[in-house]
């Protein structure tokens, strides 16, 4: 931008013809009142650039002026907690019913992956994302942790489960899956990892001892909760586990 003024004045008035033939005195004046109207132009340009016009949490349009540094403007959005701007994943759990993101159904136990992170593009009251990727990390952390469970649902047929594990294996899994909450979700395959004790901690014994295996298949039966730390020294959350289609009840 600064280019771009100098150089529409230079070719304006400095290789004009009635430039060259002014006094050198008046050529003087000319080039000082140049150098104060393009700081002025200058200074015009940055405070509109600087003018940020958004939509806040109530769907009324706001705007407000940022005083630029070092930095470039988008990172100093980012920072700005009111503009509800995130880059990189959120927590899952505001995802989730009841929380300040979630926009579930009300009766239906599971939503589409595309209709989740479309929602923040839809409504107001949701936070900006960056792209879509900082959605779908959020899913994947979530599938993870054995907060959600996802069923995939490939364009050929058949269906694929994930929970308590990572989404392995899969490219675009996003545009065929569904997010379930694990307590209404019967799986057709639990992942190796997901049965040990690290997993299920609260349904696992403290003390190492051993547990029958139908005990272990009767954990997965869309009752029983596990405990996650979620933050050292404070409470574990529980955290129902999915109802495996192949235990024994």
């Amino acid at each position: 931008m600064r280019f771009f003024v100098r150089k529409s004045v230079d070719t304006s008035i400095k290789n004009s013809n009635a430039f060259k033939d002014l006094e050198m005195e008046q050529q003087e004046t000319v080039k000082r009142r140049e150098r104060a109207a393009q700081k002025e132009a200058l200074t015009f340009v940055k405070n509109a650039f600087e003018l940020v016009i958004y939509v806040d949490s109530a769907g009324d349009a706001q705007q407000k002026k940022f005083t630029m540094g070092n930095e470039a403007l988008f990172p100093t959005l980012v920072r700005e907690k009111d503009r509800r701007i995130f880059r990189e994943k959120i927590n899952p759990e505001t995802l989730l019913p009841g929380g300040p993101f979630s926009k579930w159904p009300s009766s239906d136990p599971s939503i589409k992956v595309k209709d989740l992170y479309g929602a923040f593009g839809r409504y107001p009251d949701m936070p900006k994302l960056v792209n879509r990727q900082v959605i779908i990390d959020t899913i994947e952390e979530a599938v993870r942790r054995g907060l959600l469970a996802l069923r995939y649902l490939p364009p050929g047929g058949g269906e694929d489960w994930f929970w308590h594990c990572p989404i392995e294996g899969i490219v675009g899994w996003e545009d065929f899956s569904e997010t379930w909450l694990p307590g209404k979700a019967t799986i057709n395959k639990v992942y190796p990892a997901a049965v040990l004790p690290a997993a299920l901690a609260g349904l696992w014994p403290g003390d190492d001892s051993p547990v029958k295996l139908s005990a272990v298949c009767a954990w997965f039966d869309g009752t029983h909760v596990f405990d996650e730390i979620v933050q050292p020294g404070y409470p574990p959350e529980k955290r129902p586990t999915v109802r495996d289609s192949g235990s024994r009840r």
